[in-house]
């Protein structure tokens, strides 16, 4: 079992700033993450973003992960199956490795909930988004929609609705 003083599990923007601190640091670490780059690297096209008047997730997700590569930090691309505490440290196992560990740090962020239709991702940032708060004004004097019962989808159509030209 492969022992570090620190395991980030998630390689998104929150996991990567961290990994970037603990190379700094020059502590033993390793960064655990089933999406490098995180959620955002699918995004089609970010406009709200600091520094950047437009920029596609891939883009800005590379620009997240080149300074990290350069300070030689490990990146597994493996999933989580379980965390166990024990008396001193913890033990992480995934789906290709079992690790022992001082201490974690939890940068999972979200994910999103899909359709689970045919040939949805095709149809993702040509009309189909995920997320009406970062891609609302991809859609002014368009007639648009929203699926889903929740709050969220609620607080997306009325945003949608300041945008859209119809909403159905």
């Amino acid at each position: 079992m492969k022992k570090y003083d620190l395991i980030i599990i998630g390689a998104g923007p929150a996991g990567l700033t961290a990994a970037l601190y603990a190379a700094r640091y020059k502590m033993n670490f390793l960064v655990i993450g089933k999406n490098p780059g995180g959620l955002i690297g699918e995004a089609h096209e970010i406009c709200n973003f600091p520094s950047y008047d437009r920029i596609s997730g891939a883009e800005l997700m590379k620009r997240f992960i080149e300074p990290v590569k350069k300070l030689g930090v490990e990146i597994k691309q493996e999933e989580i199956l379980d965390v166990k505490k024990n008396k001193n440290d913890f033990e992480i196992v995934t789906n290709k490795n079992k690790y022992s560990v001082k201490k974690i740090i939890f940068a999972t962020g979200s994910e999103r909930k899909k359709l689970d239709i045919a040939k949805e991702k095709e149809f993702v940032g040509k009309g189909l988004s995920y997320c009406a708060t970062c891609d609302a004004g991809f859609y002014k004097d368009k007639i648009t929609g929203v699926v889903g019962g929740s709050d969220a989808a609620l607080t997306a159509a009325l945003l949608l609705t300041k945008f859209a030209k119809k909403f159905i």
